[in-house]
């Protein structure tokens, strides 16, 4: 595979962001979003989203499809960069990184898009302490 960037230093520019798009405010202001692992970037490309970056780091896949997932991104526009293990370790969100984290366009969606069927469903759901819970 061939790559557009290797990444080794924690204080990389490109690191930082990617960081930063753990906070909401910045989601908000760079219109980005962070989707990380297989499952969820394989969603990402079979719904038509398409990443603009990927981080790889092949020391944490936990499989032998992630090179294909890489390319497919690649074929979809994505510039793929790849990373050291702590400057993965650093960007990735979850406690058991898979070495895959794509930064996309966020999802926008308003209310007034939304085209209820003949018999809809509403859930309102108002001071959630726990958003997670709301699954559950």
């Amino acid at each position: 595979m061939t790559l557009d960037l290797l990444i080794t230093s924690l204080q990389n520019p490109r690191i930082k962001q990617a960081v930063k798009l753990r906070q909401r405010g910045f989601r908000d202001q760079s219109g980005l979003m962070l989707v990380e692992g297989y499952r969820e970037i394989r969603r990402a490309l079979d719904n038509q989203y398409r990443p603009a970056i990927l981080f790889i780091c092949p020391a944490f896949y936990l499989g032998e499809n992630e090179p294909a997932l890489a390319e497919q991104c690649r074929s979809a526009g994505a510039e793929i960069i790849a990373c050291s293990k702590p400057v993965f370790e650093k960007i990735a969100y979850r406690e058991r990184p898979e070495g895959l984290l794509a930064i996309l366009p966020r999802i926008q969606s308003r209310l007034e898009k939304i085209a209820p069927g003949a018999r809809p469903l509403v859930v309102v759901a108002e001071s959630i302490e726990k958003p997670g819970n709301l699954g559950t």
